[in-house]
């Protein structure tokens, strides 16, 4: 039996998240959601995920001060900017901070599959 691929996807706009979050399960993918950068940081204390996909645009802490405070503590697990509007200057500031990979809102709905699976697929023995 495979181990669960647990996914962390925090995002403030509900309907976006909920909906990352049914399609990832459909793909067999344990999701955790948080609405917020601090509620991210809660749930990180007692879990760990295999991937984050974190919105860059959120009213507490955008995404890329939590991917700083996340790398903090996990240098290895991916980290996905799933976001609309994302600049060259939030890039590079992204890479700098750890991001793998950026994916724009809301046309990367496929794309976030496609590398959670490949990703989970390089975790497997």
């Amino acid at each position: 039996m495979n181990k669960p691929f647990n996914i962390l996807c925090v995002d403030d706009h509900g309907d976006s998240v909920t909906m990352l979050k049914v399609l990832l399960e459909m793909e067999g993918y344990n999701v955790t959601v948080a609405c917020s950068g601090y509620e991210a940081l809660e749930i990180l204390k007692t879990q760990h995920f295999d991937l984050h996909i974190l919105d860059i645009h959120m009213p507490d802490m955008s995404g890329l001060e939590l991917c700083g405070k996340l790398r903090e503590h996990d240098q290895r697990s991916p980290i996905i900017l799933y976001s609309a509007g994302i600049n060259d200057e939030q890039k590079k500031e992204g890479y700098k901070c750890g991001v793998t990979m950026f994916i724009a809102k809301p046309e990367g709905l496929e794309t976030i599959i496609e590398v959670a699976n490949a990703m989970r697929n390089d975790k497997r023995p």
